[in-house]
């Protein structure tokens, strides 16, 4: 994740559950990535939502997890499915090293073209919304 953020620049927070028994909620930062670890009583899926829906950011989420995933789109931020982000990530770290594989981008379409709905070409809000967020990472 470091070397990603390296390369992109973007802003990534990730979140764990409380470690070695943390009392409070604690923030650090390691190669620019923002890292925080619940406090007791309140595990990593709890941060996640309080800090999505307190934040007037319109995050991108990955999880695979699909409470997170319907927190998400109620505080209006997009979720992404973790494997769809590690393929995403795969396939952008290929392309900085002028190594690209056709391979990755033709599974993340397939993986966005699944459910389909009303016209059979035709995405989803939430299918749009969710690949528009792969194209800026």
């Amino acid at each position: 994740m470091i070397k990603y953020k390296k390369l992109t620049n973007h802003q990534l927070t990730i979140v764990f559950d409380g470690w070695k028994g943390i009392h409070k909620e604690s923030l650090s930062s390691i190669g620019g990535l923002r890292i925080i670890f619940s406090g007791i009583g309140e595990n990593a899926d709890e941060v996640i939502k309080r800090i999505i829906c307190e934040d007037n950011k319109q995050w991108i989420v990955v999880s695979s997890d699909r409470e997170i995933a319907s927190n998400a789109w109620r505080c209006n931020c997009i979720p992404l499915n973790s494997e769809l982000f590690t393929r995403k990530i795969k396939s952008s770290m290929r392309e900085y090293i002028h190594e690209e594989s056709d391979a990755d981008h033709d599974d993340i379409n397939i993986e966005m073209n699944k459910t389909k709905k009303g016209k059979a070409k035709m995405l989803s809000k939430k299918d749009k919304a969710v690949k528009l967020a792969l194209s800026k990472l």
